[in-house]
């Protein structure tokens, strides 16, 4: 059986009519809202769809579909191929694995990553994060733009989450120490719980137990709600 060829394969599982494939990293169908990129198997870096060290007229012409995703709330496939250099030391296909997998886009300065769907909870919070920062180093009128072109439904993902089996004895233990007051700006819990009446802290561990602290009384401290946002973002 003749194996399928990737300008067939992309023209089949979009819809388009491409002449050739060759030379661009991304497919896109306006009708379905759908852009497809092709994912080198061969790369270290095994999410990375585009980057500016390689061909600039691909990277210019791979972007407006990178803007599609953003903006536009177009879907991101991806279909994994294989490279080789060719005789004269171009870098040439060299295969393809005719399936297409649904991704997520990360930016990274002038590269962008499919990630799978399921990525932790706190790179989705650090990738939202510098997506903020780099939108609010443009001009108002910019964004009002995109925002006039962007869906307003926001896509769904899937996001896994590490958590830790914490000593309930250690938060009791340090909520008794504070009595009512942020052990940091100590003024009273700004309100009580609606559930027992107990004045509202937050247990914070000193040293995190995502970089090796421990959880104990000795590492943890009661703090506000404001105190404790600062504590992980001032």
């Amino acid at each position: 059986m003749k194996m399928e060829s990737r300008t067939s394969f992309v023209n089949r599982v979009l819809g388009l009519t491409l002449g050739s494939t060759q030379g661009k990293y991304s497919y896109c169908n306006d009708q379905t809202k759908q852009v497809l990129f092709s994912l080198n198997s061969n790369n270290k870096d095994r999410d990375l769809i585009l980057s500016p060290k390689w061909s600039s007229k691909s990277y210019a012409h791979s972007l407006k579909h990178i803007d599609k995703i953003r903006y536009q709330g177009y879907e991101l496939l991806i279909f994994r191929t294989k490279t080789k250099k060719d005789s004269l030391g171009n870098t040439v296909a060299d295969g393809f694995e005719p399936y297409i997998e649904k991704r997520y886009l990360v930016i990274d300065g002038d590269e962008y990553r499919a990630s799978p769907f399921e990525i932790s909870y706190e790179n989705h919070e650090k990738i939202f994060r510098e997506e903020i920062i780099k939108s609010s180093g443009v001009s108002s009128e910019e964004r009002q733009k995109r925002l006039n072109a962007a869906a307003a439904t926001p896509n769904k993902r899937t996001v896994s989450i590490v958590v830790y089996d914490r000593n309930p004895d250690v938060v009791a233990e340090v909520l008794y120490r504070a009595n009512g007051c942020c052990e940091n700006c100590l003024n009273l819990a700004p309100f009580n719980r609606k559930s027992d009446g107990s004045p509202y802290l937050e247990v914070h561990h000193r040293t995190p137990l995502a970089d090796g602290g421990d959880d104990t009384v000795a590492n943890a401290i009661a703090l506000c709600p404001n105190c404790h946002r600062a504590a992980h973002y001032g």
